[in-house]
Parts: C-alpha cells; sequence; structure tokens
C-alpha cells in the first residue's frame, strides 16, 4: 500500500522531499513535492551539457526498478536534446 492510499482518503498532506516525476503534477490528491520536478531538472541539464560543456551526442540508460520516473525522465531528455541535435 502507498502513502497516498492512505493519506488521500482521510484529507491528509503527505510532503515528499525526493519525488520529482512530472507524472505527480496535478493530480487532485494530497500530496506536496518540495523539489523541483523533472520537467525543469531535463531543461537544466540540457542547457548545462549541450551550453556550458559543448557534448553534442547523449546516451541514456536507466533502472527499470523505478520505470515510472526512468521512463518520464528519459522521454523528456530524448525531446529535449531532439532540437539541438543532440
Amino acid at each position: 500500500m502507498t502513502g497516498m492510499e492512505v493519506t488521500n482518503p482521510a484529507g491528509v498532506v503527505l510532503l515528499t522531499p525526493t519525488a520529482s516525476s512530472s507524472r505527480l503534477s496535478g493530480l487532485d490528491d494530497y500530496l506536496f513535492r518540495v523539489y523541483p520536478s523533472s520537467d525543469d531538472s531535463v531543461q537544466a541539464f540540457i542547457q548545462y551539457v549541450y551550453k556550458r560543456r559543448g557534448i553534442t551526442r547523449l546516451a541514456v540508460i536507466y533502472d527499470t526498478d523505478n520505470a515510472g520516473f526512468a521512463e518520464s525522465f528519459s522521454e523528456k531528455v530524448k525531446k529535449s536534446a531532439h532540437p539541438k541535435h543532440l
């Protein structure tokens, strides 16, 4: 049972200091995160590797044990990197 399965029906706020998946945004629930969304992290990452480091090729490898985060993050990296031809 996840924490939200307990807190939502009870109307209790659940704060998460580490969850960043964009899939958690905009849900009608009592979950609040105090960590930037993966959208923000991806944009900062792409800007850094492309503009500051001059990196022009990327590979994405992720852990399938946390597929909800990993797949979302991977897709955002691919979409953000594509216009820069990374």
